[in-house]
């Protein structure tokens, strides 16, 4: 009888062998051609919101994305799509809808619904616009913000200020924070040369490399773009500045400025994010930064 099990246990491993190699592997992840169920919660009190009066927000959701919604008294959404991409896009358009503009937050696909001779009006949500000036669209000097967008078109934007219930916007920003390198030959590039301003080269661009005298190309409600290789900016947030809180960055650093900082994070590529700080650099930490050398020039 032992002889027989262990004989029988054999011939089941190779049978199983052999269904193996005609069985595909299970998949990791449903079939592009299955529709897709997601959940998600909001306040009660904006139900009224997503739904608009007589449902028309609900069905703009709906026929923008292509996403079916039902919702619940207790603030439960149910949304039913083709695919990730449209429930994802679906999430956007009711936490735009549900949250109110604040500074740093970016709106990706955002639509241009005015354009007069200073700038371009983007909705950020029905019945949220930002403006959008014409010294925002980008690094270098744009002569009239029609040569470049159109009522209709989309841009991604980040919010700059919120100034008695008007909402700045800028495109440069986003540009900026996505590493995207300024126009060959452009103003910003010329303007540099004679700035005085330092730069590291790419091999020196690592986590821990201090750079002296890196130019402040823009300045932002939550910090500053500062250039730290050529094409390439780091971010230096207002909570970066100083080893004490700063309020506005503003206040203590203006577009143009040299300072010194010390690169905390390298993303990989291009367009990679970085990071940079002032207030670690090793003279403030060993000196506290007292006499607040290593700023601005």
């Amino acid at each position: 009888m032992a002889k027989a099990l262990a004989q029988a246990k054999e011939g089941r491993k190779h049978i199983l062998d052999e269904m193996r190699k005609c069985s595909p592997p299970p998949r990791t992840e449903l079939s592009p051609y299955s529709p897709r169920i997601a959940f998600m919660s909001i306040p009660v009190d904006k139900i009224g919101t997503v739904i608009g009066a007589g449902g028309r927000t609900a069905r703009a959701i709906q026929e923008e994305t292509n996403v079916e919604l039902n919702v619940n008294q207790d603030g439960e959404l149910q949304l039913k799509g083709p695919d990730d991409a449209s429930l994802e896009l679906a999430r956007e358009v009711i936490l735009n809808l549900i949250t109110d503009p604040e500074p740093g937050r970016v709106y990706r696909n955002a639509k241009v619904v005015q354009v007069t001779n200073f700038g371009a009006f983007v909705e950020l949500a029905p019945k949220k616009d930002g403006l959008l000036h014409v010294s925002e669209w980008d690094y270098g000097r744009t002569a009239a913000i029609s040569d470049v967008v159109a009522v209709g078109d989309t841009v991604d934007v980040m919010v700059l200020e919120l100034a008695g219930g008007k909402v700045k916007l800028s495109r440069k920003a986003v540009l900026e924070l996505d590493g995207v390198k300024p126009p060959e030959g452009s103003d910003v590039e010329s303007s540099e040369a004679d700035s005085g301003a330092n730069v590291l080269t790419k091999e020196e661009l690592v986590p821990g490399a201090v750079l002296r005298g890196a130019l402040v190309k823009s300045v932002v409600a939550y910090g500053a773009f500062v250039q730290v290789a050529k094409g390439r900016d780091a971010l230096l947030h207002v909570s970066e500045w100083d080893t004490e809180r700063t309020e506005n960055i503003s206040d203590v650093c203006k577009e143009g400025d040299l300072v010194d900082v010390i690169i905390l994070d390298v993303e990989e590529g291009n367009r990679g994010k970085i990071r940079a700080s002032r207030k670690r650099l090793p003279s403030n930490e060993e000196n506290g930064d007292e006499n607040g050398d290593g700023g601005e020039d």
